[in-house]
């Protein structure tokens, strides 16, 4: 049931579709999805805080509780006016992590080379290439995620147009 859902040249239109919007418009996706992760902190957290709020006991769990549900509200309303900047935190702790991954792969590269191995200029060269990407994301986050999103919107676009090909092979 479900496998005859995907393959139908609506679906296959939708997602083809859905890839081209992603492909042309990367910004304005990421921001919409970081916007409406916004929102759902902002109703979490005030389905949480409207309860503590009218309750009457004030320990310190309900404290850290309220406290907590005010925390996500705040939250959810910081991602809703600057969705940009929330989205550029996930890939700069990617390209730190990418940064480290390749300096350690420099450090064994260089150690390759004092011991005589003939890949340790490969090893070298990869390393580099490994910090530039790691210093690329670093320095400009929000691109390194739009054009992640671009490369999704390829991969949806090449999916949906293979998929109603196939669909209008079958005929």
């Amino acid at each position: 049931m479900v496998k005859e859902n995907l393959n139908n040249p609506g679906a296959a239109v939708f997602l083809a579709v859905l890839g081209a919007v992603l492909i042309l418009m990367p910004g304005a996706a990421v921001s919409t999805l970081v916007r409406c992760f916004g929102l759902v902190l902002i109703l979490i957290g005030t389905l949480k805080l409207v309860p503590q709020l009218r309750s009457k006991m004030r320990d310190a769990a309900g404290n850290a509780a309220l406290v907590s549900s005010a925390v996500t509200v705040a939250a959810g309303f910081l991602l809703m006016l600057c969705p940009e900047k929330a989205a550029s935190v996930f890939p700069m702790f990617a390209g730190i992590v990418i940064l480290f991954v390749g300096i350690a792969h420099l450090i064994r590269a260089m150690e390759a080379k004092q011991a005589g191995d003939p890949a340790s200029r490969m090893m070298l060269v990869f390393s580099v290439i490994t910090i530039g990407c790691g210093a690329l994301i670093c320095l400009n986050p929000f691109s390194a995620v739009t054009t992640l999103v671009r490369i999704v919107g390829v991969i949806l676009v090449y999916n949906g147009i293979t998929g109603f090909w196939m669909e209008a092979k079958k005929i």
